[in-house]
């Protein structure tokens, strides 16, 4: 890809890097389950409509701001649902939308491209897994998105964040409540800004997260094509050694402020993030999206005098000292999502492909920014809360059976604390 013309035309060049600027997820299931050929990010059609279903006769729940794409009596399904048995047997009315959408890397998110409509929808999917998870949005789901990004505006507004930490909201949802085999299948639908929260006035481009280090898909070059974040450093003609440790350090201000500001923890791997570059090629911030997917540490809240009554409990509320809960998993929780999802999901890979290429010390850059960790955050974090005895915590790369609990691994020298 050439970077040097993202900004020709702004949203082709998202769209563009959204779904071919991609490696796949390290766990490698990206392109073993995904939506329909039609319909998915890397062979999928640019352009497609959604569908639609009637809802005016069943009990429907909006939540968050009014929108009038929840007002007209419909909720919103994927295309490949057109042959879904759960709105088959809720005799449901499905057609084709007037949504005009592309797809995202992650399948089920949608980029609108109605022009009088900005922003992306989320979408539930019926028909199968994407990758190893179900995908339905049920009520908790929906709730939970609402209520943190709220949350984390409401953060923002009080000046809590640096000004390299940015979010897009979703102040918007709606569940359908579907009769179904004798019980209700709750169907969520989740709207999420296009335009990065705070707004600014300056041209930004959005880079996803996994793009930075992704090759291109449709690359005719693939050996001498060098990987964007390669292509930022040269164009913005900055020292390769600040520029990543740059990076590098807004991301983990974004994770440790999030959870000091909002007692949240991001799944902050690169599908779940982008970073905001200016015309000058510099990354200006790191912006959080996919807010159904954090976790909301009530013991932390509760810490740290912070809110912990939320309606969407118990989704993704996690607590110690309750059975139920698995106290074990809360103790390793934290190590989970920093040192696994965000340290070897996305630092990582920034900082090989710039270390390899300016043959800088990885070493020095781990360091640097261990030691940065420890002065600024670890010191205001409850003592305990990752591991004592110096581990961090993997998973395996496995799918689950409904049910199964996922088999988890400890490590020594956490790479990035």
């Amino acid at each position: 890809m050439q970077c040097e013309k993202i900004f020709d035309n702004l949203l082709n060049s998202y769209i563009y890097m959204e779904r071919y600027v991609n490696n796949g997820s390290p766990s490698g299931w990206t392109r073993l389950r995904s939506t329909s050929e039609e319909t998915n990010p890397f062979t999928g059609k640019r352009v497609f409509p959604i569908l639609e279903f009637d809802d005016n006769d069943l009990d429907c729940l909006i939540i968050g701001e009014s929108n009038s794409l929840f007002e007209k009596g419909v909720n919103y399904a994927h295309p490949d649902s057109f042959n879904s048995e759960i709105l088959r047997k809720g005799k449901r009315n499905i057609k084709e939308s007037f949504l005009q959408v592309s797809p995202t890397s992650g399948g089920r998110t949608m980029f609108i491209r109605n022009d009088e409509f900005d922003g992306f929808i989320k979408l539930t999917y019926d028909i199968d897994r994407i990758g190893r998870v179900d995908r339905q949005l049920g009520y908790g789901h929906c709730m939970s998105s609402i209520e943190v990004s709220n949350s984390i505006k409401d953060a923002i507004d009080h000046k809590k964040f640096k000004n390299t930490y940015g979010v897009l909201l979703e102040k918007s949802a709606k569940v359908t409540k579907i009769p179904y085999n004798g019980t209700i299948y709750e169907w969520g639908t989740i709207l999420r800004e296009q335009i990065s929260y705070p707004y600014t006035n300056e041209k930004r481009q959005l880079i996803p997260g996994f793009s930075l280090f992704g090759k291109d898909y449709y690359s005719k070059d693939t050996i001498n094509d060098e990987l964007p974040i390669i292509q930022f450093i040269k164009l913005s003609q900055r020292d390769p050694k600040e520029y990543l440790l740059s990076v590098m350090m807004m991301t983990v201000d974004a994770w440790f402020g999030t959870l000091l500001n909002c007692a949240f923890i991001l799944e902050l791997h690169g599908q779940n993030c982008y970073y905001e570059i200016d015309e000058h090629f510099i990354i200006k911030r790191i912006i959080i999206k996919d807010m159904d997917s954090v976790d909301k540490d009530l013991t932390l809240a509760k810490k740290l005098g912070l809110n912990d009554q939320w309606k969407s409990y118990p989704f993704e509320c996690f607590y110690e000292d309750v059975p139920e809960h698995h106290p074990w998993y809360y103790k390793i929780r934290p190590s989970y999502m920093y040192d696994f999802k965000l340290g070897t999901y996305l630092l990582q890979p920034i900082m090989d492909v710039v270390c390899e290429k300016y043959e800088l010390d990885k070493d020095y850059i781990r360091n640097t920014l261990k030691d940065y960790v420890s002065d600024l955050y670890i010191g205001r974090i409850p003592l305990g809360y990752f591991p004592e005895d110096g581990s961090w915590f993997d998973c395996d790369k496995g799918e689950r059976k409904p049910g199964e609990r996922r088999k988890y691994y400890a490590h020594p020298n956490p790479l990035f604390r």
